[in-house]
């Protein structure tokens, strides 16, 4: 058979001009797609005859470009041809970011902060804001560290105030009132919270021989189904009977007595004795009788005899 030159190179030469026009190879490099960063070569570049960018390149669009970092940049919501960060993405900045918890606020600056988490965005609350929640057990703590002269952060009791500890020196006066059970943690500063009341319910007034509640100095008070009288002496749970509210049967033996505020309800608590040696018979006719300075009175009757 003979050898035919021409027909060889004719179809060598027309598989090389078929494969130089196919996108996937140009001069046997991959065709390169410009700009790079806005287009790129179609899928099937490879089996598709061609040498421009309109037939072998699409643009690249942002649908399918996946922003770094997601928690500082997120996808432009009208964004379609690109391929960068800057044509795709926009940037999240702390200034319209909420904090999670009430404990957090805004870093300095928001606005020219990248992020949208606490840590990026987010501190502490500083203690100097915050508002210890009940004056009686707790105390504010200084706005500083001492140590480090810094704000002192916080949002809680337990951060920003110091606990008031019940002392037994609260439980004042003591016959009203005792210290509660207290192992050193019990918290407060009021009687309520510190001390147990003590009530005049068991409690004997003076005088009250029989417990009955009636003494001669000493009424005992009485409670209602609204009140209970709360002590443990005279004065806080009885009511005084005073001397300038009784008045002897026997006026001649008695002399009352010049304290005005004396307790009392019989002649020995109210009065002095008068006694016949300080009296003088009326009658020229009558002396003292024996004894004189033991008898009580003030008539002839009751001190005087006749004379012999």
């Amino acid at each position: 058979m003979a050898y035919n030159h021409n027909s060889f190179y004719y179809h060598s030469s027309s598989w090389q001009n078929n494969l130089s026009f196919a996108c996937g190879l140009r001069n046997w490099h991959d065709f390169e797609c410009k700009p790079s960063e806005h287009y790129g070569l179609k899928p099937d570049a490879a089996s598709t005859k061609g040498s421009d960018r309109d037939t072998c390149c699409d643009v690249k669009k942002c649908d399918t470009f996946k922003c770094p970092n997601d928690t500082k940049w997120k996808s432009k919501k009208n964004a379609i041809v690109g391929n960068t960060k800057e044509e795709c993405c926009e940037k999240m900045t702390c200034d319209k970011y909420t904090c999670s918890d009430k404990s957090m606020q805004l870093l300095v600056n928001p606005s020219k902060r990248l992020g949208s988490t606490d840590e990026e965005c987010c501190e502490k609350k500083s203690c100097m804001n915050w508002k210890c929640s009940d004056a009686t057990k707790w105390v504010h703590r200084a706005d500083q560290n001492a140590l480090t002269n810094t704000d002192r952060k916080g949002w809680s009791d337990e951060e920003c105030c110091e606990k008031l500890i019940c002392l037994p020196e609260i439980c004042d006066p003591a016959t009203a009132w005792k210290p509660k059970k207290n192992d050193g943690t019990l918290q407060g500063s009021t009687f309520e919270q510190c001390c147990d009341r003590i009530f005049c319910e068991d409690f004997v007034c003076d005088t009250d021989v029989d417990k009955t509640g009636k003494g001669t100095q000493w009424y005992k008070k009485v409670d209602t189904n609204h009140y209970k009288w709360q002590g443990s002496t005279n004065e806080e749970c009885c009511q005084p009977r005073y001397c300038s509210q009784y008045q002897t049967s026997h006026p001649t033996r008695w002399r009352r007595k010049s304290d005005r505020g004396a307790l009392g309800s019989t002649d020995v608590e109210c009065y002095d004795p008068k006694l016949c040696s300080e009296y003088c018979c009326a009658d020229d006719k009558k002396t003292l009788m024996p004894n004189a300075e033991k008898k009580q009175g003030s008539t002839d009757q009751e001190c005087c005899i006749d004379k012999e």
